[in-house]
């Protein structure tokens, strides 16, 4: 099952993985970063390794403090003991590929494996991207920082025009095969915002969001389900050419389908509610 919807909150606020199973969110996202005041760090991690060893009804991913940071190494050497509990780790201002190789590394004494999820909220982390000709060992996916980015920038979030930066980010994860995920809306009472927010990082090719609050997961994973329509659609698609005998392209109603319509097709009918998980094609499933 591919991760579509992530509530996150703080590692100190109870009862997130219970709301993110009521909701049907895929993931709860632990957070020791920003969501953490200073002077509660070490609170939150150790609430955080207590948790870890309670059963989860969903997956779980946790956001450390930056790799570069002194709070960031206590992170990981707090969750070392409960690496085999956490599905996946989210890593804020990430530089790369050196972050994540570095987390790897860490994570490999211990024989862990866990995915990682560099968050790219800073004009540096865009330009990194443009200089990766492979993918680093153990990344999973991209995380858009909007509000992150849009300070870096010198822009204020709200208007600012950051497609370019989202398309670049999308890109970069085909390039590297691993997935793409889009940064919260941080609206919690608009949803035609939201609504908004989930078509456009799906139409740049995103394949899921952070929630910031229970009430966005519901049209979190509506809008990354392929919808009947679009089921029935691609089925049709790989009917028509299955039967078809004109060179693998086929006509449905006024439209001429080929090859790359059938593998859209086929990834649409994998993403589907009652699907069997595909392969990890795509950096992962958290």
């Amino acid at each position: 099952m591919r991760v579509k919807s992530w509530l996150c909150a703080s590692a100190l606020k109870a009862g997130l993985s219970e709301k993110a199973s009521d909701r049907g969110a895929d993931a709860v996202l632990y957070d020791l970063e920003d969501s953490v005041p200073i002077h509660q760090k070490e609170e939150a991690r150790r609430e955080l390794v207590r948790l870890l060893g309670e059963p989860q009804p969903v997956k779980v991913a946790v956001r450390i403090n930056g790799v570069r940071t002194e709070e960031g190494l206590k992170d990981v050497l707090a969750l070392l003991e409960r690496a085999g509990s956490i599905d996946s780790i989210l890593l804020p201002k990430a530089r790369l590929p050196g972050d994540v190789e570095f987390l790897h590394a860490l994570l490999a004494e211990v024989q862990q494996a866990i995915p990682i999820f560099a968050i790219v909220e800073s004009v540096a982390s865009l330009w990194d991207l443009r200089h990766l000709n492979q993918k680093p060992e153990g990344l999973a996916g991209l995380v858009f920082g909007s509000a992150d980015f849009a300070t870096d920038l010198g822009i204020a979030l709200d208007g600012a025009n950051l497609t370019y930066a989202k398309s670049e980010i999308a890109f970069t994860a085909r390039r590297l095969g691993i997935t793409a995920i889009d940064s919260p809306c941080f609206r919690i009472d608009d949803p035609d915002l939201l609504k908004h927010e989930l078509n456009d990082a799906k139409s740049l090719g995103y394949s899921g969001k952070i929630a910031i609050h229970p009430g966005q997961i519901p049209l979190i994973n509506a809008i990354f389900t392929p919808t009947e329509a679009e089921m029935e659609r691609a089925a049709m698609v790989l009917d028509a050419l299955r039967r078809g005998d004109h060179g693998g392209i086929a006509r449905i109603g006024s439209a001429m389908v080929g090859p790359p319509f059938a593998k859209h097709a086929s990834r649409i009918l994998a993403a589907g509610p009652s699907a069997a998980a595909p392969p990890c094609e795509e950096g992962g499933t958290l």
